[in-house]
């Protein structure tokens, strides 16, 4: 959620459509053959929903106005890949030209290839309000990121350059130490640890001036993620079987005055996420841990 003052809240939300939960529903022929066994893909979208008492309920537009959702998707692959804009950061703003935009992170995935998965940034203008309009990165002109992809439906967000980074999106600030944004997910890359290369998944931060080119990721702790078989080597955040998820950085002193948080340094700030069973239970614990950047 993003504060804008008074009792003003704006929030992204995250939704999935199932297509096997309406494959009884003779509405939708195109969902009968999906399975346990022919699992038809979900599709994610984001939209926005609106709080008038300081975030104790939300309320979204009718019809509801989309932020971000895949142009022309009509076809289920049996795949249990989801599809579409999925997974976002928190809002952080930056000032341009004099006009204040709005901005967020999102995952978007166009097929289940690596190749077709990655992070798309997206950018609104102030005011901030219910029926905000949000546009996706296209491309740089002469080196000027340009944002003119309409995500409502007719265009589809040009993904970052940085293939590296792909599945990055949780939290977004500004490292006032630093003097960059910085950008902390979930994440694993290949590492040579001595006897060969092996997956090393935890949480990472990569650094920016613009938003749109990144650093290689950093590592911050080692974890086990939920879609990881084996636990990762080295320090972990998990204790058995639990992984974790959601890493979100606040730093407690942040010098943002808008009550966001969105402005951090490098010197005591916590990393909070969430700690999951790895079935059975679908509750989660919240976790904070004190780190320092250096």
């Amino acid at each position: 959620p993003y504060y804008l003052g008074g009792n003003n809240v704006y929030m992204l939300i995250h939704n999935e459509f199932h297509p096997e939960k309406f494959k009884s529903n003779p509405l939708y022929p195109q969902y009968s053959s999906c399975s346990s066994t022919n699992v038809c893909q979900p599709y994610t979208t984001v939209t926005a929903a609106f709080s008038v008492d300081k975030g104790k309920t939300y309320a979204q537009t009718d019809p509801v106005t989309p932020v971000a959702v895949m142009p022309n998707f009509t076809t289920f692959n049996p795949s249990d890949q989801a599809m579409g804009y999925g997974g976002h950061s928190n809002i952080i703003t930056r000032v341009e030209g004099g006009t204040t935009f709005y901005y967020s992170i999102v995952h978007i995935v166009k097929d289940p290839s690596t190749s077709g998965q990655g992070l798309c940034v997206i950018r609104t203008p102030s005011p901030l309000v219910e029926t905000s309009v949000w546009l996706g990165y296209s491309g740089s002109a002469g080196g000027v990121p340009q944002f003119t992809a309409d995500l409502s439906g007719a265009d589809s967000c040009t993904p970052l350059p940085q293939p590296q980074i792909a599945t990055m999106h949780d939290s977004l600030t500004y490292n006032s130490s630093f003097g960059k944004f910085m950008l902390v997910g979930a994440h694993g890359q290949s590492v040579d640890i001595g006897n060969g290369e092996q997956l090393m998944t935890g949480f990472y931060y990569s650094l920016s001036d613009d938003l749109v080119n990144w650093s290689d990721p950093v590592l911050i702790a080692f974890a086990k993620m939920p879609w990881t078989s084996s636990s990762a080597p080295g320090v972990e955040l998990q204790v058995g079987s639990t992984t974790v998820l959601y890493p979100s950085l606040i730093d407690h002193d942040s010098s943002d005055d808008t009550g966001n948080f969105s402005v951090a340094d490098n010197d005591n700030v916590y990393l909070y996420y969430s700690k999951q069973p790895t079935a059975g239970v679908v509750t989660s614990v919240l976790v904070r841990r004190e780190i320092t950047f250096k």
